[in-house]
């Protein structure tokens, strides 16, 4: 293995220690927003670190090549446990026993829809103007990148969800 894709993991393995103490300091209150800021401040020192040791360019793009997957993957996993139903569905019952009753009051259809509606509103994608919820422009930038990998990816849109 490559000395650089060695330095890489070991930045990573930084990176997530540094975005698990920054939530634990209370910085960031989003954590993408926190591993974006801890992660870019690890992958500048990384590339200084492997432009002084490295052997070549070739060493030095497959570093910083590894560590940005490695960053992806982190991001996707850790967003897909917090947003996750099933994943919070997991975490709850992890808690403690709880009843069929208590797990439908937790999901209920309009409490569900309110909470994804406030997730999208914290995160700029959508705003409220009067009764109605309009896209950002954060947020039309984001249907015109979901439409376009759904079109790279030839998925056809279902009859409940144009995207």
């Amino acid at each position: 293995m490559p000395a650089s894709l060695l330095i890489s993991g070991v930045v990573f393995f930084v990176a997530v220690l540094g975005h698990s103490i920054a939530g634990r300091l209370g910085m960031i209150q989003n954590s993408v927003a926190r591993f974006l800021v801890v992660g870019s401040v690890a992958g500048l020192t990384l590339l200084v670190v492997l432009c002084r040791h490295a052997v070549s360019a070739l060493d030095v793009m497959a570093g910083l090549t590894f560590y940005a997957f490695l960053c992806e993957l982190y991001i996707f996993l850790f967003t897909m446990v917090s947003s996750s139903i099933s994943a919070k569905t997991l975490r709850l019952l992890w808690q403690g026993p709880m009843s069929a009753e208590q797990l439908e009051a937790v999901y209920e259809g309009a409490g569900m829809v309110q909470r994804r509606l406030e997730r999208l509103q914290a995160t700029h994608l959508i705003r409220t103007e009067g009764k109605h919820r309009t896209l950002t422009a954060k947020g039309e930038r984001l249907v015109r990148w979901l439409r376009f990998f759904r079109d790279f990816f030839h998925r056809l849109p279902t009859s409940n969800c144009p995207i």
